[in-house]
């Protein structure tokens, strides 16, 4: 790395975070956006992330709730806030980390033909299917671990839409979680599962017809939460929930959680 230290680098982004009042449940939703805050975050954090194995962030949520789809455009906005990183050169040309997405969900693999542009070709989905066993679940964990060992960087992985025993080994290979949900009680039922398994939770975000939003960041960047209207197997990097989320990530929540390991 550059002879700067981490909290030396000068570089700061700053977001604006919207602030919504109002009601949400899986009937109705009643939230307006009533103002805005700024947040400034610090980027030489990002250079925590370039050492030690990969973080792994696994996307959990029921069936057809769109955790493929937000896993593929999440690694590409981080993908290319990373590219414009190391285009400034200097200091930064020594940023060595990358995002690579993986899936928990072998049985039935998405997330990957989403980033080729392949995601509504159901034909070649369906020839990928295959059925769970104990066996399957625990290679997966290792490959998972595997890639984790191969470079630094961030490992995104959706789970499969069914919570189990076998979801429940899945989980070994999970540093941290964020959910996806059509509805609340959704949310709530994976929720209570990555706090069984002891996974942080560190994005909460349901599934909408309405245009996506921000609707809380708690203190400290700790957890983001939003609603967000997400296309049928098409990664869309451009979405305002998944730019605020993958800068949280990359310049807040991801090195604090390497800090903790």
């Amino acid at each position: 790395m550059h002879r700067l230290g981490i909290l030396e680098i000068p570089d700061a982004r700053v977001i604006t975070i919207p602030i919504v009042d109002g009601i949400t449940d899986h009937l109705r939703d009643s939230r307006k956006l009533t103002g805005s805050r700024t947040m400034r975050l610090m980027e030489g954090k990002i250079f925590a992330l370039t050492k030690g194995p990969a973080i792994v962030l696994g996307i959990g949520g029921p069936p057809n709730s769109g955790k493929s789809t937000f896993a593929a455009s999440l690694a590409e906005e981080m993908s290319v806030i990373l590219d414009s990183l190391s285009s400034r050169g200097g200091f930064w040309e020594d940023l060595h980390c990358q995002v690579r997405v993986e899936s928990l969900d072998v049985a039935t693999p998405v997330a990957d033909t989403i980033l080729a542009g392949q995601g509504k070709d159901r034909q070649l989905l369906a020839a990928r299917k295959v059925s769970w066993t104990k066996d399957l679940a625990k290679k997966t964990v290792l490959h998972i671990d595997s890639a984790a060992l191969k470079g630094p960087g961030i490992i995104i992985a959706d789970f499969p839409g069914k919570i189990d025993d076998l979801t429940g080994m899945l989980s070994d290979a999970v540093d941290v979680a964020c959910v996806i949900a059509r509805s609340q009680d959704g949310i709530q039922e994976w929720r209570s599962f990555f706090d069984d398994q002891s996974i942080r939770i560190v994005g909460e975000f349901q599934s909408s017809k309405a245009s996506s939003l921000v609707t809380r960041v708690d203190r400290g960047a700790s957890l983001i939460r939003g609603r967000i209207n997400v296309p049928d197997r098409v990664a869309m990097g451009w979405d305002p929930v998944v730019r605020t989320f993958a800068e949280l990530l990359l310049f807040e929540i991801l090195p604090a959680t390497f800090a903790k390991r």
